[in-house]
């Protein structure tokens, strides 16, 4: 039985085949906008997560506007509370998430295969960072944003950036899937970094599927098989042919 069938609001990820639609498979552009827009903020936010539990930090979707408090300005994509079961300091996460990838937008066209070497990783992941990064900020003010403060609640001591990207990276091309980089002339002290493509690259050799919660994007794809039949399914097949 498939897992997913057991918990309705989680889907099955099949990790190579996301790291190839994003990071090789040119022909899947026509399709990526639209795939982005039906899963590609709550993946972000469904991995980031999954990263958080598995270093030993507890980390939650908060439903609570991430604006600046008012009707006009920047909003963010979402609130993340966390806490570190070695403390019990619970810092909030000001998140912006963003799937640019191979496609087009702010990502980077040049692909990055499976079979890439390590020293290609390593170069495309400093690569990547400076086409991201410049002078102390984030060169897209659609992900620059994240380091505007945002209205967070009075009673939270520790708020933080963090951008979720889908593209592999990191300054010194490291293997990590999450790390920060320090600021200056900004409100907050750092900026915390996650990259989607590089924690599914850390786990696919053992870990082919992922079994994470994604119920808004789980509720779109049962909604869409019940507009769309494929004809072969269908009563109306025959009459087709």
């Amino acid at each position: 039985m498939n897992k997913s069938m057991k918990f309705p609001d989680h889907l099955l990820v099949n990790v190579k085949q996301l790291l190839s639609f994003y990071d090789e498979n040119r022909q899947m552009q026509p399709h990526s906008n639209a795939i982005k827009t039906l899963a590609g903020e709550e993946l972000g936010f469904a991995l980031v997560i999954e990263y958080f539990k598995r270093v030993g930090v507890t980390a939650k979707l908060l439903n609570r506007r991430c604006n600046v408090g008012s009707r006009s300005g920047s909003r963010l994509d979402g609130w993340l509370e966390t806490t570190s079961s070695s403390s019990a300091t619970i810092t909030y996460y000001q998140v912006e998430v963003k799937s640019w990838s191979i496609h087009g937008v702010g990502g980077d066209c040049t692909t990055l295969g499976l079979a890439s070497t390590s020293d290609e990783v390593v170069a495309y992941k400093k690569r990547l960072w400076t086409s991201y990064w410049s002078n102390g900020s984030f060169i897209e003010p659609q992900l620059n944003k994240v380091l505007k403060r945002m209205r967070a609640d009075p009673t939270w001591v520790q708020v933080e950036p963090l951008a979720v990207v889908w593209s592999a990276m990191h300054p010194e091309g490291k293997r990590d899937e999450f790390f920060s980089v320090p600021l200056s002339g900004h409100t907050f002290p750092r900026i915390s970094v996650f990259s989607m493509s590089s924690f599914l690259r850390n786990i696919v050799q053992v870990e082919p599927e992922l079994l994470l919660h994604l119920p808004s994007t789980a509720k779109r794809i049962r909604l869409l098989n019940t507009l769309f039949i494929p004809a072969q399914m269908s009563n109306v097949a025959a009459d087709v042919c």
